[in-house]
């Protein structure tokens, strides 16, 4: 499968956002195909995704008609809640964000976003990966019942013969 890849480190102005927004969808709407787009973008989506620090729907909402529009999927998150911790660990906020097409999103099913834990810098390092449950073999069951059954004997002596 051939797949675009974008990596995203937004402006903090929201004018120069937009713009790199409507870049990213009329250069996805140019080309077509799947595509990632993943990194720090510099918003939330919600109110949830910030604690400690203001909250601007508006922002919000321009981010998420970005998404809409490019018909991008946000891969789920796990383990930490927040992507950005400011010096004095009082304001947190998801800013970082994994962005896929939905041709890419329904092929890997098992695709996450895991928060690695922030060593050197204010953002977690994200891991976008696939995680496949394996859970072997179904089991055998067997029924009393079955013994029961007309033919159930004869069944049996033919598969073992």
């Amino acid at each position: 499968m051939e797949c675009g890849m974008v990596n995203v480190y937004a402006p903090q102005d929201i004018i120069e956002k937009r713009l790199l927004w409507n870049y990213i969808s009329s250069f996805i709407t140019r080309y077509g195909g799947n595509y990632v787009i993943f990194g720090d973008f510099n918003v939330v989506r919600s109110v949830e995704e910030r604690s400690g620090s203001v909250f601007c729907s508006s922002f919000a909402e321009d981010f998420n008609n970005f998404i809409n529009d490019v018909a991008g999927v946000d891969v789920p998150m796990i383990g930490k809640k927040f992507t950005r911790v400011d010096s004095s660990n009082v304001k947190l906020s998801k800013l970082d964000h994994s962005l896929v097409s939905e041709g890419i999103y329904y092929r890997f099913q098992g695709l996450q976003v895991a928060v690695l834990d922030r060593l050197w810098f204010d953002h977690c390092p994200i891991l976008l990966h696939e995680v496949k449950a394996a859970y072997g073999p179904p089991p055998f069951r067997f029924f009393n019942s079955w013994m029961l059954l007309d033919g159930f004997d004869e069944m049996i002596r033919a598969s073992v013969s």
